[in-house]
């Protein structure tokens, strides 16, 4: 908009002249989309439109929603300035007002109308089916070059969405900040990974990089499931790094809302912020404004929400983040971090305990349900207001470190299961938040999103989507390594065949499965080429180096879950065995999976013990049958065996069909306050040397339960030890079938093919054969009708 201020003094023709003539000239340009007449009022100001800037200072009203406190700002920033004098200053300002409406003219004949207000450009389409790409234009300076367009230069560059159908937006990128904005902006904090991403842009236009954009050439980036396949198998991070620099990073579009000084402290990241065409409006506060985005999904408009992780510096008593939830219709909450991550805070408790209620922002919320798992935790909650009560659930996965990636994909994938079973009846969209809103919950999204493409159309497009998301929220998906691990988890989700299984038809599965198929799906096991997605090849090596340490045809470890000695260790010496932590599905690191000793090995088990302060103990080697490559730690009835600092006692034994039970002592003789660890001990007997597996599926469980029972009675929290000859085939089979017993007995449905990889991710010698695979399956449909039968007696009991 033109404002041109000119003294009273002026005489009354010479105003009438010019607004004639601005007004001639609006009528031939049809601005008639813009928010305010063109007028020419009797104050001269001067508008220096490159200092203007989006942080507005405003006193924002209860319930006005900033994009119009925005243009009632710019419409009343004028300034005063010197009375210019006489007829001759009005026949000047004559002259520059008919120049400045020529200019407009001109400048209008080839560009569509510029709106000084900040201008919400809408994105919800009326329509379910939203197409699958994007693309970004980008018009400016020379430099980095988007592949098919003209060079283009990415920061401060005018931006153009196209592909209406998607994202109907064109938009000039946020302007310059000056000073007085700036120094608001720097009071935020900087998210490390934004903070190295945007360092890798900068070096990837810089060297003149050629990033993504023209819609035929992402459509020419589609790939079915096989070719995905191939392509994951087959290429190095150095592939994934030279495909990610291709996505344009950064703040592609206006986000002046989140500029105001009303809401510039709601922000937490600096740089990290919402679109104004994207953002989620909050209503009913003195601003609208909360650092959120609406992102599509696949054909569906506004699937999800990505947000901060809610913080009181930002969010006060976080009645804006649950009045989002309200007015969003929101029942399913998606939670990516933990609320401490090495030390630092990553987002606050924003709901009450369970059993408790608080009053978040006039809504009542109770914590009814909370479930806690190795790796996530449930919770539902009962949310009121006026007398209206919804019932939302909150999906926490726990296992995802800030800086790294998790361990394997199954957990991301059997976590996202859990998501899409949790009851929704409202249709609105599911929030994800991690702690910037940006990269843990942008690869989750993606996952989502293209398991959906994939299973619909056989093909998926990776880059598109993540370039999509890009324009609902900038940087999602933030580090290469989380770029890898969404190709991994994708292929797993979309080649795995076996869905869980529920308990009621795991009997009808197991009659309809052949063999074949049984053996398809442990090739398909053992084929992968690596279970989990860390490079432990190096830490493999080393410790495979340690023959002293490890039996011929041991597992041997890398370093990530291995357990490591600290006590009694000397300066200098090794930290090393052959020993590694396993998570049940209740509990993180219930298992330690360890070779049983050698001869010279025996001290560090017993160290390994007493450091852990073991609950209990599970030997597969028979004691009948023990030779001289075992190191023996086990002393006769009643007898003291002195191993290093410590002394070991032993119980009488208690023997049944298929386990020998006795109570172990082991005093530390080196430990000052000459405290005792007391644990049991369970030697499995139930198993033939020659077989691959134990003899009966029943008797394995009524072990493994007697195992449970014996944790649940003492410290439940302790680590239970399992030593086999190589620390992997008996263990494994051990903690495979444990875990899928407990998972079936809590969620009454279970993937063997799921359990067995997460196992292997640790201990890739776990289920070596068919028979052990076979087995799995053989005790889960042991306990499903053992759960029946029980089932149907305690029916009829009660009809007597």
């Amino acid at each position: 908009m033109l404002y041109i201020h000119i003294k009273r003094f002026v005489a009354k023709d010479v105003l009438m002249h010019v607004n004639q003539t601005v007004s001639a000239t609006r009528a031939k340009t049809g601005s008639a989309g813009s928010s305010a007449p063109t007028t020419v009022h009797t104050d001269v100001t001067t508008h220096d439109a490159t200092k203007r800037m989006p942080h507005v200072h405003l006193d924002v009203k209860s319930g006005v929603d900033c994009m119009e406190a925005l243009k009632q700002d710019s419409s009343e920033d004028t300034l005063s300035t010197a009375a210019i004098g006489g007829g001759v200053a009005a026949a000047v300002i004559v002259v520059v007002v008919t120049a400045v409406a020529v200019f407009i003219y001109l400048r209008r004949r080839h560009r569509q109308p510029k709106h000084d207000g900040v201008q919400e450009t809408p994105t919800i389409v009326e329509s379910t089916f939203a197409p699958v790409y994007a693309s970004v234009v980008r018009s400016g300076h020379a430099g980095s070059v988007y592949e098919n367009t003209s060079s283009v230069k990415i920061h401060n560059a005018p931006i153009t969405v196209r592909n209406p159908a998607y994202c109907n937006s064109s938009m000039q990128p946020h302007m310059p900040i000056d000073r007085s904005s700036k120094a608001d902006e720097d009071t935020l904090e900087i998210d490390e990974w934004d903070n190295i991403a945007r360092q890798n842009a900068i070096k990837f236009e810089e060297n003149g990089g050629v990033y993504y954009n023209n819609d035929d050439k992402m459509k020419n980036l589609k790939k079915t499931i096989t070719e995905l396949i191939k392509l994951v198998s087959s290429n190095t991070m150095d592939y994934y790094e030279a495909e990610f620099k291709k996505l344009p990073y950064g703040l592609l579009k206006d986000y002046k809302v989140s500029q105001m000084t009303v809401n510039i402290t709601k922000n937490r990241y600096k740089g990290i912020y919402p679109y104004d065409d994207h953002r989620i409006k909050v209503h009913g506060d003195h601003t609208d404004y909360i650092n959120a985005s609406s992102i599509d999904g696949y054909k569906r408009r506004n699937e999800y929400i990505a947000t901060l992780g809610p913080m009181s510096k930002q969010l006060g008593d976080f009645g804006a983040f649950w009045k989002m939830v309200w007015q969003q219709n929101v029942e399913k909450i998606v939670m990516l971090t933990n609320l401490v991550e090495e030390g630092k805070d990553k987002c606050e408790q924003y709901w009450p305990d369970f059993g408790d209620s608080q009053t978040y922002g006039g809504i009542r919320v109770s914590c009814q349900i909370e479930d806690e798992y190795a790796e996530f935790t449930r919770r539902s909650f009962a949310i009121v207001k006026d007398r209206r009560t919804r019932t939302l659930t909150q999906l926490h996965f726990t296992s995802w470190p800030d800086k790294d990636i998790p361990e394997d994909v199954t957990s991301i994938i059997e976590f996202r299961q859990y998501v899409m079973h949790a009851q929704a009846t409202l249709g609105g969209p599911i929030i994800v938040h991690c702690s910037a809103g940006v990269g843990r919950t942008g690869t989750y999204i993606a996952i989502d999103i293209l398991t959906k493409e994939g299973e619909a159309e056989g093909a998926i497009d990776i880059p598109g989507c993540v370039l999509n998301m890009r324009q609902n929220r900038p940087n999602m998906v933030q580090t290469v390594g989380q770029y890898k691990y969404l190709h991994t988890a994708v292929v797993y989700a979309l080649t795995n065949d076996v869905p869980p299984v529920a308990g009621t038809t795991f009997q009808a599965y197991m009659d309809t499965t052949s063999k074949d198929k049984i053996f398809n799906m442990f090739k398909h096991v053992q084929d992968m080429k690596t279970y989990g997605l860390l490079d432990v090849s190096e830490a493999v090596e080393k410790n495979a180096k340690r023959a002293d340490k490890n039996r011929d045809g041991a597992d041997i470890p890398g370093d990530e879950f291995r357990l490591r000695l600290h006590l009694n260790r000397r300066p200098g010496s090794s930290d090393y065995i052959n020993a590694v932590f396993v998570s049940s599905f209740k509990t993180k690191n219930k298992y330690v999976l360890a070779q049983t000793p050698l001869p010279n090995t025996v001290v560090d088990f017993i160290t390994m013990l007493v450091q852990t302060e073991c609950s209990c103990i599970v030997d597969f080697e028979p004691s009948t049958m023990r030779n001289g490559n075992i190191g023996e730690y086990l002393p006769a009835d009643n007898q003291v065996l002195k191993i290093g600092v410590f002394n070991l006692r032993c119980s009488r034994p208690e023997a049944n069909s298929y386990r020998i039970k006795r109570t172990m002592t082991i005093e530390h003789r080196a430990n000052k306050r000459n405290a005792e660890l007391s644990l049991t001990h369970l030697e499995f007997t139930d198993w033939d040397m020659e077989e691959p597996v134990p003899k009966s599926p029943l008797d394995y469980r009524r072990f493994i339960s007697e195992v449970d029972a014996v944790t649940a009675s003492t410290n439940s929290d302790k680590p239970v030890v399992l030593h086999c000859w190589d620390g992997a085939s008996k263990c494994g089979l051990f903690c495979v079938v444990a875990n899928l017993l407990q998972k079936m007995a809590l969620e009454h449905e279970v993937s063997v093919v799921n359990a067995v990889r997460t196992v292997k991710t640790r201990r890739k010698g776990a289920i070596p054969n068919l028979e052990q695979f076979q087995f799995c399956h053989d005790c889960v449909l042991d306990y499903v009708q053992n759960v029946n039968i029980y089932a149907n007696v305690a029916a009829e009991l009660s009809d007597c």
